[in-house]
């Protein structure tokens, strides 16, 4: 440090791995400061580099002039030669005196540590560190108490002592397998992951394949970087601007309203258990926002930032408004279709920022629970003890007395254009190939993506059965057509809600397709037969058999745990690691929480071996870990299968089976591939846990490679 405070050896004190400083002296001429000029130093361990840094460091310390400096971090070099010690005799670091000159140099004052002299040397014979010495010291205790216990029994004091022994030998162990993991991180860094041929071409690939290098914008082909951001900008900015058109009002109609008590529980101020009950909702590994933060951050630092979440939850109840930017969002563009052309084959969906997601998703709960008080029965979406499903059975219980009674019954299934984009209403910014275009404001239009919207949307249109889907029933007549047609174009009128007439869907019962199909026209729309999907489900299916549900679980894989644990005994498969699996299906490994929830590792000792901080569940090191689980993107690209995204490890075991479609031969390869996977990573979790070796993700993916050899 530089400056004239005066500084007491005695007030330094070693707290862990930190260093906490007292001084002594004139506190206005102290470090009060210091924060303006703070360097944090990880020298290079190459004499000509660190002799490059002490010159640089020294002209930018020369800069400030008088200003107080602080020069702090690892500087892989001691000003003396007590200070180093190798089994050689001789100073570890050749570059001493150069240090010293730049100290010297800078008027930098040193500040000495309190304690041993030596916590740490590199492990061989003659320089055995403390922290080896205190394991191989505890390992001898436990030794010789093993022994004896096996020849007579042990005393209270020894059981206590065994014990003891026992928990200390862990502790330090982990904090050796931490010291382990951190070094070997740097060697990651410098040669491994970050810097791998393979992965930045995993990385190219998937931002070719994500990027938009055409578009078809009015029957023009538009490209280059620039022009298709002003394409993406116009189209957004013109498609959510309010058109002025003057509509009918609805000031003489009699609308549902709130009780008193409900209406003051939606107002009341939020509370500090509210706010954090709706964030432990959430889900902690969902992608963050524009803001770069997720729930699983805010979770983890929710005792440091609880106090400015509720300073903003306070200040919008206080103001009913926002801060500017906090309501901006991003709109990234999803494709519904393979390469898609136009814009209109990208589904919008908003992301937006952590403290708008927490409010929203305050306000959402809180409206959730007076729904149901001002929206119709007939309303089964989004509403709190409502089912979805209930307007499809009833559905489909009219169908069935229609065929029974032999009675004549239309249905009209109607289909909006972009019902969430009319309801006049932020700013926003489009993502085109991740990168953010200008901000335009959104003058109209819902954002798919925030958890108000669903709520917001219903009370403007409270009609529609979910979203732009919607089914109108009623007895064949010309007068109901024509009814239809009115009362249609007239919810357009008034609403700003377009109906797609072409896209629109007449069926009949019991109806001659020659008047069906001249009621089709007279609408503009086209006609449909018996079954047909509504809400993801068949009209006129039996919901008994499985034929009707098949839909709604295309894309859903449910299949019982014995069902999954039936399918990893493989005659190719060694038995142990057919048993690790099923071991691991049934949450029987003993990780580090199961050991916990047996008495056997105290709670603090329960964090994942990878030192990514989590706490160590079977789930979290074959799956979430950020380490370990950085395994299974790999393996996607490797075998050239989409990636799965589900957070049980039975339900994962099934779908990455699958995930590759094919024959039988294919899912059966692919069940090898998952096996072999999960081997590998709990063989290095072993080997981290108690020989302190690591090795890198693609290191993993070769050992798999070397048994599974996909070339030519």
């Amino acid at each position: 440090m530089q400056g004239n405070a005066k500084v007491a050896e005695d007030d330094v004190r070693e707290v862990g791995k930190a260093i906490g400083v007292t001084f002594n002296g004139d506190n206005e001429n102290m470090f009060s400061v210091l924060a303006r000029a703070v360097a944090n130093v990880y020298a290079s361990c190459d004499t000509v580099a660190k002799q490059h840094l002490w010159d640089s460091l020294s002209m930018r310390i020369q800069a400030l002039g008088r200003s107080r400096v602080c020069v702090c971090g690892d500087f892989n070099v001691v000003r003396r030669i007590e200070e180093c010690r190798s089994g050689s005799g001789r100073p570890q670091s050749p570059d001493l005196h150069s240090f010293n000159h730049f100290t010297e140099g800078n008027n930098l004052i040193n500040l000495p540590l309190s304690g041993r002299n030596f916590t740490w040397f590199k492990g061989d014979d003659l320089s055995m560190s403390h922290l080896d010495s205190r394991i191989e010291s505890l390992q001898d205790r436990l030794a010789a108490l093993d022994v004896k216990g096996g020849e007579e029994d042990l005393s209270d004091t020894e059981i206590e002592e065994l014990h003891g022994v026992t928990s200390d030998l862990h502790s330090i162990s982990r904090l050796n397998t931490n010291i382990c993991w951190q070094q070997s991180r740097s060697r990651w860094i410098k040669e491994g992951d970050a810097n791998s041929k393979y992965f930045h071409s995993v990385l190219a690939n998937r931002r070719l394949g994500n990027a938009i290098s055409s578009l078809e914008v009015g029957g023009v082909t538009v490209e280059g970087v620039v022009p298709i951001r002003k394409a993406v900008v116009s189209n957004f900015a013109s498609h959510f601007k309010v058109v002025n058109v003057v509509r009918s009002g609805v000031d003489s109609l009699i609308f549902k309203r709130l009780h008193p008590t409900e209406a003051g529980n939606l107002t009341k101020p939020f509370s500090l258990k509210e706010v954090k009950a709706t964030v432990w909702d959430c889900d902690s590994y969902k992608s963050p926002g524009p803001d770069g933060v997720n729930f699983g951050f805010i979770k983890d630092f929710w005792t440091e930032m609880h106090s400015d979440v509720m300073r903003f939850i306070a200040k919008f109840h206080r103001n009913s408004r926002l801060t500017k930017g906090i309501n901006a969002a991003f709109i990234a563009l999803i494709p519904k279709v393979e390469s898609p052309q136009r814009l209109n084959d990208f589904r919008p969906i908003s992301l937006v920022g952590s403290l708008y997601k927490i409010l929203a998703k305050v306000l959402a709960n809180r409206l959730r629970l007076v729904m149901g008080s001002v929206i119709l029965e007939s309303q089964t979406a989004f509403v709190r003890d409502r089912q979805i499903l209930d307007g499809i059975l009833i559905a489909n219980e009219v169908v069935d007395e229609a065929r029974r009674a032999k009675k004549e019954l239309i249905l009209f299934k109607v289909d909006f254009d972009k019902a969430y984009d009319s309801v006049d209403w932020a700013t926003a910014s489009v993502l085109v190939n991740g990168s953010p275009t200008d901000e335009f404001p959104l003058e109209r239009g819902l954002r798919q993506g925030d958890a108000l919207s669903p709520f917001l949307f219903l009370l403007a249109a409270e009609g529609l059965h979910f979203a732009e889907d919607t089914l109108l029933m009623g007895t064949k007549s010309w007068a109901n057509v024509r009814a239809l047609r009115v009362v249609l174009v007239l919810f357009d009128t008034m609403s700003g809600l377009k109906v797609n007439f072409n896209k629109s869907m007449l069926v009949g019962v019991n109806i001659p397709d020659s008047w069906l199909g001249e009621a089709a026209s007279a609408l503009g729309c086209r006609v449909g037969n018996i079954p047909f999907l509504y809400l993801g489900l068949p009209i006129r299916g039996d919901p008994k058999r499985l034929s009707f549900w098949e839909p709604l679980l295309t894309d859903r894989v449910v299949v019982p745990l014995h069902a999954a644990t039936s399918l990893i005994w493989h005659s190719q498969v060694p038995l142990k690691v057919s048993l690790l699996a099923w071991r691991l299906l049934r949450d029987w490994l003993p990780t580090k929480v199961n050991l916990t929830y047996r008495g056997i590792i105290p709670v603090e000792d329960s964090h994942c071996v990878s030192g990514c901080g989590a706490v160590e569940s079977a789930q979290h090191v074959f799956i979430s870990c950020s380490i370990f689980g950085s395994l299974w993107p790999l393996i996607s690209s490797w075998v050239g299968s989409s990636m799965v995204t589900t957070q049980t490890l039975s339900d994962h075991f099934v779908q990455f089976t699958t995930s590759t479609g094919g024959t039988r031969a294919r899912r059966s390869f692919m069940q090898l591939i998952w096996l072999a996977c999960v081997w590998v990573v709990w063989t290095e979790r072993n080997h981290r846990l108690f020989g302190g070796s690591a090795n890198s993700s693609l290191h993993m993916l070769d050992k798999i490679s070397r048994l599974f050899p996909l070339g030519g």
